[in-house]
């Protein structure tokens, strides 16, 4: 059903699709191989990529290498050891960015594993990810400085990633109460917003259930992953579609 209501979104959309698969490892999804060989069928412009923690062997990736157009690692320091884990995906044949997940309670572990992926890896782009405590930026435990390192982190090493749509989700917003937290930027990293508390206003247009949908595991279609705006869109799990918006929220 995943498919057919990917068609339906598709059609009613007519534009091309973004598809980022998420959740748990979906390169150990049973049924990842045959999905991945589906979505260019629906849709020959679509950018197809993966969001991992790079566990799996390189060569899975290089056998699916016609159907990804992008990969997106995220590195936890609590895992494989950087340097086995750089090792694997050097090999990989496909473009890929990586996150470095920025536990504040690992902080020296942390920048050790950010600067050896950026000068051993293959990657074409790295940063830092702010890690919130039960999602929230109540508690978040950064010093400044650690919060400036964390929002000058991004680097592009490579162009083959400038053109990817929507990198590392840049958010859009209209909002009279950010202009002096902006200096009018057209957008913000939402990991900046939660290392300012600014994850919390009000008064921006928000194009859920537009541009941008979301499949959960039990089977709804909401218009954002972080939040529960426009959450009746249907159902992937029975193929039911109930509301196309037209207008931003």
């Amino acid at each position: 059903m995943f498919l057919s209501t990917l068609n339906k979104i598709y059609k009613e959309c007519k534009k091309p699709l973004v598809i980022t698969l998420i959740g748990g490892e979906p390169s150990l999804w049973p049924d990842a191989s045959y999905v991945l060989s589906q979505i260019k069928k629906i849709d020959n412009r679509s950018h197809v990529r993966i969001g991992s923690n790079g566990i799996r062997n390189y060569k899975w990736f290089n056998k699916h290498k016609d159907y990804l157009d992008g990969l997106l690692f995220s590195y936890h320091s609590s895992g494989k050891p950087v340097e086995k884990w750089v090792k694997n995906i050097n090999n990989i044949e496909i473009p890929y960015a990586v996150s470095v997940m920025g536990d504040a309670k690992t902080w020296k572990e942390v920048t050790y594993n950010y600067n050896y992926v950026k000068e051993n890896s293959t990657a074409s782009g790295i940063q830092l990810k702010a890690v919130m405590p039960r999602g929230g930026s109540k508690n978040v435990t950064y010093t400044k400085q650690q919060k400036e390192i964390i929002k000058n982190s991004l680097c592009l090493l490579k162009d083959d990633i400038k053109n990817w749509p929507k990198f590392w989700g840049q958010l859009k917003y209209k909002n009279k109460y950010l202009d002096n937290f902006s200096n009018g930027h057209p957008g913000l990293n939402y990991s900046e917003l939660l290392l300012n508390n600014k994850n919390n206003f009000k008064g921006w247009k928000c194009e859920a259930g537009i541009n941008r949908f979301t499949f959960k595991s039990t089977g709804k279609i909401h218009g954002t992953s972080g939040c529960s705006i426009r959450n009746d869109i249907g159902n992937w799990h029975t193929g039911e579609i109930i509301n196309f918006y037209k207008e931003p929220a």
